[in-house]
């Protein structure tokens, strides 16, 4: 009866789950190649997933793309930096603006729907940066253990409300997928380096609904995947209807999941996936925000160095999860890149809690790094 119920279910040649900017990428990716039997699973309602704008809340989830330092210039970003350029070149066509991290921020924080003055916000964030070296500082001189969480780094400004917005949601929730308490703050400095993002002045979530609109016939929205497994020869997919409460399923035979690297660290530790001891230990190594200086030589899976461009330096933020899964890598040049988490057995529920936290915190924030 589970083979004919399975039979019976339509049957894709690949399913991905997240429209997020990887998901979109690879959705984009595959259509180029000819593939139409396809099909993108998002558990919001809208492209992009966790990163949009809401006029209560502000920007939410990650919103620059962070570049080399020496694409300085948008010219170099379109014939040099692969994984960027389709996105950028998309952007300037459609008349969206770009502004560089390392010039004066463009914060939109809302508190109760009202925008909080860029000038207050600016501020705050100066007080936290400032904190993160005073930190760094410390450890170096052994007056802090290099063992202490981010939480425990920048605890001096968890009472002041716009610097506890940024800290437990920008600087980690929305940003990483793990509570700030959960983050080591060596890590997390590991994730600064002098890498400028490129922002969009009217926030990334606008920029990912429009590049989204030609694959827009592939996506579901309102999809929540619950559980992924093996079934007869086929890769089953089940899940939730988040808008009217119905269940679905569907079959795949090839499934592509967007992951954050923090929450799979964060779930080997915990033992919530099962995978080989040296991958783990591999995983462990990976330092947030450093994914092509430590990455993965996994085997690559369907997609080839002609064809990855479009994934290698767009940020990748669905925590979603699969066990007894393989790492989809790529070799470009020498070096290879980490790009997504594919299918095997059991998926884990979706780990909300930057949506969750977004929801729940009206100070939320625009601002947070991308991998």
């Amino acid at each position: 009866m589970a083979y004919l119920a399975n039979r019976d279910k339509k049957t894709y040649d690949v399913v991905v789950v997240g429209a997020g900017a990887a998901g979109i990428a690879c959705v984009k990716e595959l259509v180029d190649r000819g593939y139409r039997n396809i099909a993108c699973l998002e558990a919001t309602d809208k492209a992009g997933g966790r990163v949009r704008f809401n006029s209560k809340f502000g920007d939410v989830g990650g919103m620059s793309l962070h570049l080399p330092n020496k694409f300085l210039k948008v010219q170099n970003l379109h014939s040099e930096f692969w994984g960027a350029s389709d996105l950028v070149k998309f952007a300037n066509k459609n008349n969206f603006s770009f502004y560089r991290e390392n010039n004066r921020p463009k914060f939109r924080l809302y508190h109760n729907g009202q925008k909080i003055k860029e000038g207050i916000v600016n501020h705050a964030n100066s007080l936290i940066m400032n904190a993160i070296k005073s930190a760094i500082d410390k450890i170096r001189k052994k007056e802090l253990p290099a063992e202490i969480s981010l939480r425990e780094a920048l605890s001096d400004l968890l009472e002041d409300d716009i610097c506890r917005s940024l800290i437990t949601t920008v600087y980690s929730t929305t940003d990483t997928g793990l509570d700030v308490e959960e983050i080591s703050f060596v890590d997390y400095t590991n994730t600064m380096p002098s890498n400028p993002g490129l922002f969009p002045i009217d926030g990334m979530g606008t920029l990912l609904t429009a590049y989204a609109r030609p694959i827009r016939q592939y996506i579901s929205f309102n999809k929540e995947v619950l559980a992924v497994r093996n079934d007869a020869g086929l890769i089953t997919v089940s899940g939730l209807d988040t808008k009217t409460g119905t269940s679905f399923g569907m079959n795949a035979k090839t499934l592509v999941l967007t992951v954050s690297i923090g929450v799979l660290q964060s779930w080997t530790k915990e033992e919530k996936i099962t995978l080989a001891k040296e991958k783990i230990l591999a995983i462990d190594n990976i330092k947030m925000g450093r994914l092509n200086k430590n990455i993965l030589l996994m085997k690559e899976k369907f997609f080839t160095e002609n064809n990855i461009r479009t994934f290698t330096h767009i940020n990748i933020r669905s925590n979603r999860l699969d066990q007894d899964a393989n790492f989809l890598a790529v070799n470009l040049h020498g070096k290879y890149f980490m790009i997504n988490f594919v299918g095997g057995k059991k998926s884990l529920r979706y780990e909300k809690k930057g949506t969750k936290r977004f929801i729940e915190d009206s100070r939320l924030g625009l601002w947070t790094r991308c991998l």
